[in-house]
């Protein structure tokens, strides 16, 4: 805009020069005002050409300078935040590594521990309880079989005629909805015919219904 601004005012000398030159200096061969103002024009051209490109040039700079820092400082936050989860990622990874294999090492510890125990229980228990328990076993065992026996047979029984008597209950008080429902259609039956035998008994004999 500031260029266009001076190459007007430049143009509006040029032509006010003209119209005030002299006819004189025309005739005579002496250097006119227009040579002259040509050169004053072409160096206030050129200063103001230098001038505006500067100042392009400046901003232009700048916008750039400032778009590049703006990429910078993105590519920099990006590549540090980058290394920042890594080693956050890197450290509490190993952290609880530590801690589950801890835990699992202690579990698998206990666990081995109270299998050998019961294994090792189980042997000797098993060794000594073979002995005692075959003589001891042996006349419990006669005493304990009977009276399960007994009880087992008892609480079959119990059982077997609780769901008969259930089973007794349940088909009586079906037989009974069935014989309530029979008569209560057969009672809706006997009003329909009545009602259309007393609306059309000149259309319908109704002697077959008594």
């Amino acid at each position: 805009m500031e260029y266009e601004q001076e190459s007007c005012f430049v143009l509006a000398i040029r032509h006010t020069d003209r119209q005030t030159d002299k006819p004189t200096d025309r005739q005579t061969g002496r250097p006119t005002d227009r040579q002259t103002d040509r050169e004053t024009d072409r160096q206030t051209d050129r200063q103001t050409d230098r001038q505006t490109d500067r100042q392009t040039d400046r901003q232009t700079d700048r916008q750039t300078d400032r778009q590049t820092d703006r990429q910078t400082d993105r590519q920099t936050d990006r590549q540090t935040d980058r290394q920042t989860d890594r080693q956050t990622d890197r450290q509490t990874d190993r952290q609880t590594d530590r801690q589950t294999d801890r835990q699992t090492d202690r579990q698998t510890d206990r666990q081995t521990d109270r299998q050998t125990d019961r294994q090792t229980d189980r042997k000797a228990g098993r060794q000594a309880g073979r002995q005692a328990g075959r003589q001891a076993g042996r006349q419990a065992g006669r005493q304990t079989d009977r009276q399960t026996d007994r009880q087992t047979d008892r609480q079959t029984d119990r059982q077997t005629d609780r769901q008969t008597d259930r089973m007794e209950i349940l088909v009586s008080t079906m037989i009974n909805n069935l014989k309530e429902f029979i008569a209560s259609i057969i009672v809706n039956i006997k009003q329909t015919f009545d009602i259309y035998c007393h609306l059309g008994r000149k259309y319908l004999p109704c002697r077959f219904i008594n």
